[in-house]
């Protein structure tokens, strides 16, 4: 019994200082991001339709990384990752509709070689061996929390926010 308490006691200061370099890292780049008056609105909507690319493909890779899950020996993590599939089906949809009201059309995007390169290695991570599902998954889900802190904040897409979340 007393080691499974050590074992508990051992995960818990992972996680514990798995989010403290999580908040590190979104309290950095929330800053960087704090006043986009410093961004021509060219680097803005570029920045947006990069990111929609992997909105959209993350639908995609919780659903390959669910199926690679569902071969673990719980089904608590396949459960997860369709429950958050299904919380991720709207975003690109959102994206689209809020950059479509300032006049950015995603479908005009000329491709951008390094997010091809890493929406690749995402997929290839959400297909292979479970500690890479694993990682893969939680390091989308991470730079995701950062993402809704920082899109709840931009006007534009607030209003499309609020309503989904």
């Amino acid at each position: 019994m007393q080691s499974a308490n050590v074992e508990n006691t051992a995960n818990m200061e992972v996680a514990a200082l798995i989010d403290i370099n999580n908040q590190v890292f979104i309290d950095a780049n929330k800053a960087r991001l704090a006043d986009l008056s410093q961004y021509s609105t060219e680097a803005l909507e570029w920045l947006m339709m990069e990111h929609y690319q992997f909105s959209f493909a993350n639908v995609q890779f919780l659903t390959d990384a669910a199926k690679k899950a569902a071969g673990f020996d719980t089904d608590a993590v396949n459960k997860e990752l369709l429950r958050n599939c299904a919380e991720e089906s709207g975003h690109a949809v959102m994206y689209r509709a809020a950059l479509k009201k300032v006049g950015c059309d995603v479908g005009q995007r000329v491709e951008f070689v390094p997010t091809t390169k890493f929406l690749a290695t995402i997929d290839e991570l959400s297909n292979g061996e479970p500690s890479s599902v694993l990682g893969a998954m939680f390091a989308t889900e991470t730079a995701a929390i950062f993402e809704h802190e920082v899109f709840r904040d931009i006007p534009i897409f607030s209003e499309s926010y609020n309503n989904t979340f």
